[in-house]
């Protein structure tokens, strides 16, 4: 029987099981037709959410810090160690995702029913908690922006005019702002995929007029930002335009303070480095609605690889034009620089306004879609399941979206993108790991249910993301490291004693079907082994396997002895 036949018939008998007709196929041919004229595609699905990802608030409020602190060589090379990373990552879940059909709940469902509930479990409560994180610094950007802008003593408003700005007010405005994302979440993703489009034509225009300007705009001052506690010290900061000293000027590191964070002391690589890496941290957003995708084995990697693309190219051209044109004392002084030497200032702020506040949206998203599909699996009981809860046709997660909105509420009071980055790039880097370090374990164990079809090496490159992920994550602060690592490990430990028994697969079951196949009295070697892979592979779970293994909690019981002989021997 085909692998296609298979799907279809396991998507339209939901218990009873009758004799297989071409009548069935083609009604399951057509409902999934039905359901997929309602999904999204590669472009819409995946492309998109992960390019305004990727642009959020560091693209155009803290590239001017980084360039200013760490120089253009170092920041180059920043740049390039965060990609590698997070390319490396996509590469494993791309050869997960396309090993398996694919979900709703995202890195969560691939992971658990690759390696078991266990690690699954655990490494979709980290990727929550992430992507909690890095929705609170998205809303803080998205505060910043409007103060910045329409505040008291903003870039367009007049002397004494403008909103008021203060700790409370500014944690009132990111609540209005975060409630309107709620209100998005639980009218529906497909609303935002829709708006999706116009919002990144938005912002690349808003680009293309900062990389025009950079061409045109003569040598101009540009005044010191409202919250700047050290304007006092001078009126004015120098656009130079294109100059080959500025450049030179810019290439070594020379760290100071951030006016954002007084009181804190002189800056270091490990913490731009934080910043920076926030910028990052988008690449799982089409993953994370994968339920919603028409093809995610396909759109997965191609629509985010062509995301990462588009982004690293974008932000090398931002890092080479601002080290020729901007003077380190405007970048280090104002991280607003991007609209002050703009020919249309205000494009720049609506632009980073819709990039930011879309990057939120997308995380709340994504995030609420994880928790809920480790509510619906039961993995710590019934704790979690009211959060189970739907609205609609298209059963929007509810009461997941609403859990989620709390806890990112809680974050604001974080109150400054430069503080809560650290936080958030290390419960990111953790959820990175988890990914590399599951398809490292399918692929060096040769699972059944571990055929990638996508041709990059899962061995070699989740290793790498995967030593990448850890260093980077103690290189930036290893007390959140180790806290979050001995998270992960308690998570794990807890499902291991209480969690419900799953007919999923299991990293031990991985090693032992892995040293019963390369053992010598192995019969495996005699088995239609091929045929046995083409099976298993088309199932999301080990149980694929019960024909030569056996079934339910007994399979692999009759090869256990063997195996036991074979490694005392």
């Amino acid at each position: 029987m085909e692998e296609r036949d298979h799907e279809l018939w396991e998507s339209v008998t939901m218990s009873e099981k009758q004799p297989l007709t071409g009548d069935a196929i083609i009604q399951a041919n057509l409902k999934r037709k039905r359901e997929d004229q309602k999904k999204l595609g590669m472009i819409s699905g995946v492309t998109i959410p992960c390019t305004l990802s990727l642009f959020n608030a560091f693209l155009f409020l803290r590239l001017g810090l980084v360039l200013g602190q760490v120089g253009f060589l170092v920041s180059m090379g920043m740049l390039l160690i965060a990609y590698v990373t997070i390319v490396t990552t996509v590469f494993a879940i791309s050869a997960i995702a396309t090993s398996a059909n694919v979900e709703k709940g995202g890195v969560y469902y691939l992971i658990s029913r690759s390696l078991g509930p266990e690690f699954g479990g655990a490494a979709g409560a980290i990727f929550y908690v992430a992507n909690l994180f890095g929705c609170a610094s998205y809303i803080i950007g998205v505060v910043e922006v409007v103060t910045d802008s329409i505040g008291v003593g903003g870039t367009f408003m007049k002397p004494g005019q403008g909103l008021p700005v203060s700790y409370w007010y500014e944690f009132l405005y990111g609540t209005i702002f975060l409630l309107f994302c709620l209100a998005i979440c639980i009218i529906g993703a497909k609303l935002f995929a829709r708006t999706s489009t116009v919002i990144v034509i938005i912002v690349f225009i808003a680009l293309g007029s900062s990389m025009f300007s950079f061409g045109f705009v003569e040598t101009k001052l540009v005044p010191w930002p409202r919250n700047n506690p050290f304007r006092e010290n001078s009126s004015t900061l120098l656009y130079t335009s294109w100059s080959w000293d500025t450049f030179q000027s810019n290439l070594q590191p020379n760290y100071t303070i951030d006016y954002s964070r007084v009181g804190k002391g002189i800056m270091n690589f490990q913490y731009v480095f934080a910043i920076l890496f926030n910028g990052c941290i988008g690449v799982m957003s089409g993953v994370n609605i994968s339920g919603n995708l028409k093809n995610p084995s396909k759109s997965i990697p191609e629509g985010t690889l062509l995301a990462l693309v588009i982004t690293f190219c974008t932000y090398t051209l931002l890092f080479t034009f601002s080290s020729f044109t901007c003077s380190r004392q405007l970048l280090v002084n104002n991280y607003y620089y991007l609209s002050y030497i703009n020919i249309a200032g205000p494009i720049i702020t609506v632009g980073v306004f819709v990039a930011t506040l879309s990057a939120a949206l997308t995380k709340l998203i994504g995030t609420s879609k994880v928790l809920h599909a480790i509510a619906d699996d039961r993995l710590f009981g019934n704790i979690l399941h009211p959060l189970t809860l739907t609205l609609g046709k298209a059963k929007e997660p509810f009461m997941a979206v609403l859990l989620s909105w709390l806890i990112a509420q809680l974050l604001l009071f974080m109150h400054r993108f430069n503080t809560i980055a650290p936080f958030t790039a290390t419960m990111t880097l953790l959820s990175y790991a988890s990914v590399n370090l599951s398809c490292f374990i399918l692929s060096m164990t040769s699972a059944p249910n571990f055929r990638p079809t996508f041709k990059v090496n899962p061995k070699v490159a989740s290793a790498i993301g995967f030593l990448s992920c850890l260093t980077m994550m103690f290189l930036i602060d290893a007390i959140y490291s180790a806290v979050a690592i001995a998270l992960l490990l308690i998570i794990i430990i807890y499902l291991l004693i209480r969690g419900p028994a799953k007919p999923w697969g299991e990293v031990s079951q991985a090693i032992i079907y892995h040293q019963v196949d390369h053992s010598p009295l192995s019969p495996l070697d005699h088995a239609p082994s091929p045929g046995v892979h083409r099976f298993a592979s088309s199932s999301s779970d080990w149980t694929s396997g019960r024909a030569m293994f056996g079934s339910g909690d007994q399979r692999f019981s009759f090869w256990c002895p063997i195996l036991a002989l074979h490694t005392t021997s």
